[in-house]
């Protein structure tokens, strides 16, 4: 991997978890029922909603990453990062691809749809739940030919099989929980 693709792609996951981890921080509707697991498999389906509405013969193939970050959502909640990567058959471009997806999204009862242009100024869009609690990011891959979608589940609670680290405030999940 060249130093230029490495800090495209550290930057493209800065930014992914800064706009990710700023969602679910008002509060939103609090399912204090909801699991870390029920969290992370509703973000997941939904990413695969959206790749669904790409047409199959434009799709090479679906790369759903299986695990994911905890960010913060406030003191006491979490949310579940994570992301699917769809690479596209040759030919298909990936910004035609993503406008057919925002289009898809306009009208949505589910989500606001934020769009903006990234730093190698190729569009995107955020689509956030109403209650501000999930996030979806959706554009162009630094891979031409791939789009990324990065989730942000509802916010949950942590069991307390996660532990708090020593003179810190952070909780420490064991790695294959999450």
């Amino acid at each position: 991997m060249t130093l230029k693709r490495t800090i495209c792609v550290a930057l493209s996951a800065i930014v992914s978890a800064m706009l990710l981890g700023a969602c679910g921080t008002n509060g939103g509707n609090v399912e204090n029922n909801l699991t870390w697991q029920d969290a992370k498999s509703d973000a997941q389906t939904t990413e695969l909603e959206i790749a669904s509405l790409i047409p199959k013969e434009q799709v090479a193939s679906i790369d759903q990453r299986a695990e994911g970050t905890l960010l913060s959502c406030d003191a006491e909640r979490h949310q579940w990062a994570g992301g699917t990567a769809l690479v596209l058959v040759d030919g298909t471009d990936a910004a035609t691809i993503v406008t057919v997806l925002a289009d898809a999204f306009r009208d949505s009862e589910e989500f606001a749809i934020e769009e903006y242009t990234d730093m190698r100024e190729r569009r995107n869009f955020q689509l956030i739940t109403h209650d501000g609690e999930e996030s979806y990011i959706v554009g162009p891959s630094v891979d031409p030919g791939v789009i990324d979608i990065s989730s942000g589940s509802a916010c949950f609670t942590l069991p307390r099989v996660f532990t708090q680290a020593a003179s810190s405030d952070r909780w420490i999940p064991a790695r294959s929980i999450v």
